[in-house]
């Protein structure tokens, strides 16, 4: 049951933003739009995302919130 739960996208995203001090859906996507679309610094991406420098790289890189569209 659990294994079918977290399958859907819908369930991952209710688990992953219902935790305390995660990104946002708009920050992950800011930080894409910035890092792969406009390939501003990891540091800049940071400071127009509200994010620190750490997160911006694991987002980019796939490590974290790679399931989010």
């Amino acid at each position: 049951w659990i294994s079918d739960r977290w399958q859907k996208d819908e369930y991952y995203e209710q688990v992953v933003f219902g935790r305390p001090n995660t990104l946002s859906k708009e920050q992950v996507q800011q930080i894409r739009m910035f890092g792969k679309d406009w390939t501003f610094a990891p540091e800049i991406i940071a400071r127009l995302s509200g994010a620190s420098e750490r997160q911006v790289k694991d987002v980019l890189s796939g490590k974290y919130y790679s399931r989010l569209k």
